[in-house]
């Protein structure tokens, strides 16, 4: 975040300040907190652009991170992952 906004503050360097002057506590508050721990798990839920498409949507609802929290062998399978060191843990 913080090499976003060096980036940002190069190229309009009024915007970035006005921004930066106007973000509230409460905002401040939820960056921290998204860029804590759990920023370190990537999750994939992009959708891809290819063609023809496969159904996306349904292999994330199938395979995703939701899914697997919501069900104790899902939550094992996430643990699986984490223990073997794996850098992406669901879709």
């Amino acid at each position: 975040m913080a090499a976003l906004e060096h980036v940002q503050s190069n190229l309009a360097p009024r915007l970035c300040h006005r921004e930066r002057r106007n973000r509230s506590a409460l905002t401040n508050n939820l960056l921290q907190v998204r860029e804590g721990i759990w920023s370190l798990m990537p999750v994939r839920t992009k959708i891809r652009v290819y063609f023809p498409r496969p159904n996306e949507r349904r292999r994330i609802k199938r395979h995703g991170w939701n899914a697997r929290m919501s069900t104790p062998a899902g939550r094992k399978i996430l643990m699986n992952r984490i223990l073997k060191g794996k850098r992406i843990l669901s879709h």
